[in-house]
């Protein structure tokens, strides 16, 4: 265990303080402390186990909680010729320095609030909780990630720079409208030995098994309905600002090679990256990289450092693309993503062009919120009403009205600017945007701290500050909020007027809605394969036996007729349920149960597809696919052709986001 370090240095900031009982922001010169280790530790690659692929691990044990970076610590004893434990800065039970596997500090080891790291060594043992360690997201094998809507709207660009950032996002929509191939990469098809015989329990597990019989199940109703689904599905969540960009989530690892510095006493508090850099293996060296925090609430939390090499580092730390390094020694970093440090935090980090150009145009211009608020140390004792008093207190959690607020007010920011108003214009709000950044810290915190000021009421005086009304009384919100307050179901068209304003998130909306328009084909009927074309090529359907199609088209008739009469009586809702599903189960197990020639499942197909059949064709369909019937999956197998699939090709013909693939066709 080594000793905590704290960085202080003065730095140009918008201190937030408290004034009577609501909180001020002013422009000042302030002293910064950073501990530049606060929560991490390095933990020796022969104790990662299974785990020695990762970045990171943050473990847990009796008041302990760190997150352990992958590191060649034996490697850095030897390179630097310790051999005896003495030699050591910090505090250890070992007797000999390859006994020694993880390096942490007192921030990380929780019972020292309480007593004395011998007494905590007593009463740990050696197995420790694997709590989570570093993963790559789920978009593109770990290759893209999803921004927001906090930082798109922090960021200041104008209706075409907003059209060119969405660009790849509307070619890879079209993509998916337009190619089978790109929609099953889109939806991670499994590429399966053979075709699965087993209960389809949705509609969606439906189309899953029929994505890979051919590519002409594309032509179908069926298949036109999943890709409308997929689109909506996607459009939504673009509205809210989520676009995919290339980059990733990465945990932040300070000051790493000062730590092995400060094990042997070789720490003198100078930097090894220097301010404004980081190393992350995710990007080249030398390129500026645009990174987020959540929550993100205003333009000082847009961080735009340079990812720079270092030897050091690499030889010392087995890091994966989900680590960067980060210096936080004279640099007001910590501040800047919201009040981070590095027990498993975590930074969007991405090198999108269109980000990193909005970013730099407003570098510098807009100062980071630092807190210079004051908590209480409240004594409580472990009694129910003191636990019920905290309870009250943490359970009304006001972040995302915070981050709400803070929106709003980034948007009249941006609309003031992009109008040709001036920063002094903007002044006061921005200063009113510092104080919910530092509102949304004290929100996070205050399940551990207790503080003087009251979130609810200052809320409600920004709210009430800022609220301004139309001349029919509505309130005059972001058109962005539409798309927000649908999803949360707080949409209210009655008393809101979601009204355009020039900020990026406004103009993603109009991006969206022009690509819509575009792709509209109004009036244009559209002609769709039926289902059995799939199925019945080669088939004589001539040799067919009408009697059993007949006895499942009157059995499914017979089951519609009794629901109808249930729930047409008097009884009881729930005793109304329970009959309906014993008679649908019973109509599903007697068709399950049939066995049919491929001629009789052709035929039966063709006829269901008839007019005359449209209150029970889904209704069969769904029977054939909920009930592993044999005869009804020979036949599928019967109708399956190649695939078309893709495969990265760096001379390939389709290009998803920058990256180039091939075609090439599959046969389960």
């Amino acid at each position: 265990m080594i000793d905590d370090y704290e960085s202080k240095f003065f730095d140009r900031v918008m201190s937030v303080s408290e004034d009577g009982d609501h909180l001020i922001a002013e422009e000042k010169d302030e002293q910064i402390t950073n501990s530049i280790w606060d929560g991490q530790g390095l933990i020796d690659i022969s104790a990662m186990g299974k785990y020695s692929d990762k970045g990171m691990i943050l473990l847990r044990n009796l008041f302990f909680k760190c997150c352990c970076f992958n590191t060649n610590l034996q490697q850095w004893f030897a390179d630097h010729g310790i051999t005896e434990v003495s030699q050591l800065k910090g505090y250890t039970k070992a007797k000999r320095v390859e006994d020694i596997k993880i390096v942490t500090t007192p921030s990380s080891i929780k019972y020292l609030k309480f007593g004395t790291i011998n007494d905590w060594m007593k009463h740990i043992d050696n197995t420790f909780g694997v709590v989570k360690y570093d993963k790559p997201t789920h978009f593109f094998d770990g290759r893209m990630v999803q921004t927001h809507y906090q930082l798109l709207n922090s960021l200041q660009m104008d209706k075409a720079e907003t059209a060119a950032f969405l660009k790849e996002t509307f070619d890879y929509m079209t993509a998916i409208r337009t190619d089978p191939a790109v929609l099953r990469y889109h939806i991670k098809y499994p590429i399966e030995d053979e075709f699965d015989i087993s209960p389809a329990e949705s509609k969606n597990d439906v189309v899953y098994k029929l994505l890979g019989l051919n590519d002409r199940f594309a032509q179908t109703k069926l298949y036109h309905d999943f890709k409308i689904d997929i689109l909506k599905s996607f459009t939504k969540n673009l509205r809210l600002g989520h676009v995919l960009v290339e980059g990733n989530y990465e945990t932040l690892f300070g000051n790493p090679v000062e730590m092995l510095q400060a094990s042997i006493g070789k720490f003198d508090g100078v930097s090894v990256l220097g301010v404004g850099n980081i190393h992350t293996k995710r990007f080249w060296y030398g390129q500026r990289l645009v990174g987020s925090r959540s929550p993100h609430i205003s333009m000082s939390n847009v961080w735009v450092p340079t990812n720079v090499e270092c030897g050091e580092i690499d030889r010392y730390f087995n890091l994966t693309n989900e680590i960067v390094c980060i210096n936080s020694i004279g640099e007001n970093v910590l501040n800047e993503l919201s009040g981070c440090d590095f027990d498993s935090d975590t930074s969007l980090v991405t090198d999108n062009l269109h980000l990193i150009n909005a970013a730099l145009k407003n570098e510098g211009k807009f100062l980071i919120a630092v807190p210079d608020v004051s908590s209480v140390k409240k004594k409580r004792r472990y009694t129910h009403d003191e636990q019920v008093d905290l309870d009250v207190k943490t359970s009304n959690n006001l972040i995302g009205d915070i981050i709400n607020l803070s929106q709003e007010l980034n948007t009249r920011i941006w609309d003031v600017l992009n109008r040709g108003g001036s920063y002094s214009d903007i002044e006061e709000i921005y200063k009113d945007v510092c104080i919910l950044n530092i509102m949304s810290g004290i929100e996070i915190d205050k399940a551990k701290k207790e503080f003087n000021i009251n979130n609810a009421k200052e809320l409600r005086r920004l709210r009430d500050k800022y609220k301004i009304e139309g001349d029919d009384g509505r309130a005059i919100k972001p058109n962005f909020f539409k798309a927000k307050d649908i999803g949360k179901g707080y949409y209210d068209r009655k008393r809101k007027n979601y009204k355009k304003h020039l900020t990026t998130m406004d103009h993603v909306q109009t991006c969206i809605n022009s690509y819509r328009a575009q792709r509209e084909e109004i009036g244009k009927k559209q002609e769709y394969l039926p289902f059995s074309a799939l199925v019945g090529n080669g088939i004589d359907v001539h040799r067919r036996q009408y009697e059993k199609v007949t006895r499942v088209i009157n059995a499914v008739t017979d089951m519609t007729n009794e629901i109808k009469s249930v729930y047409a009586s008097d009884i009881e809702s729930s005793v109304k349920q329970m009959q309906c599903c014993d008679i649908r189960q019973e109509c599903v197990e007697y068709v399950g149960n049939m066995s049919f020639t491929k001629s009789d499942m052709v035929y039966l197909l063709r006829q269901i597809e008839e007019p005359r059949y449209s209150q029970i064709q889904r209704k069969i369909f769904n029977i054939l696919f909920g009930y592993p019937n044999t005869s009804f999956y020979e036949v599928l197998e019967a109708g399956a052709e190649p695939i078309g699939l893709l495969a990265e090709d760096d001379e390939g013909d389709v290009e998803l986001y920058g990256k180039r693939y091939t075609r090439y066709k599959y046969f389960a």
